[in-house]
């Protein structure tokens, strides 16, 4: 009597494409769950420069180089690849800061591309040209996520982001 343990190609190829079959799935929601850490990244960043400006403006932080009356922070978004912030004097804003957007996020504003913080805690300057409340939607591009994170800003300068709940875009 032989007493050899073996397989046969059958049971290779059986155990073999099963292997596959949930590695497939594995790397499918480890993408996704990338997608969504990147997208919450991006949104975080996004709202802290939100915040600095706001800050800033309340505590009427003028930059050393503002020739007139200070009047504010001003955020402008060029979506769908990048932001900057900029010190509002007499009338212009110059930018201080520029940020760039990571590759497979993208960022579709609404209705206006910038919004402005009055100095001295006044909230949004909605009177600004082109400045409005806003809702920036941020967009995961990566591996075609369905993935969407909103930022909100009131009138009274409150910015908001829940990034524990994603809608589908």
């Amino acid at each position: 009597m032989d007493n050899k343990i073996g397989f046969t190609l059958i049971e290779l190829i059986v155990v073999i494409g099963v292997t596959a079959l949930i590695l497939g799935i594995s790397l499918s929601y480890y993408n996704n769950f990338t997608a969504q850490q990147q997208l919450r990244a991006e949104a975080r960043k996004i709202v802290d420069v939100l915040e600095l400006a706001k800050n800033k403006a309340a505590a009427g932080d003028s930059p050393g180089t503002c020739n007139g009356g200070f009047e504010g922070y001003r955020i402008n978004f060029t979506a769908p690849n990048s932001y900057s912030i900029n010190a509002c004097c007499g009338g212009t804003c110059s930018s201080i800061a520029t940020y760039t957007i990571q590759s497979n996020v993208s960022v579709t504003i609404q209705s206006s591309g910038c919004i402005k913080f009055r100095q001295l805690a006044a909230g949004l300057d909605t009177s600004a040209t082109g400045c409005l409340p806003f809702t920036p939607t941020l967009k995961s591009t990566a591996f075609n996520s369905p993935n969407c994170l909103q930022i909100t800003i009131d009138n009274s300068g409150k910015v908001s982001l829940n990034d524990q709940t994603f809608t589908s875009c």
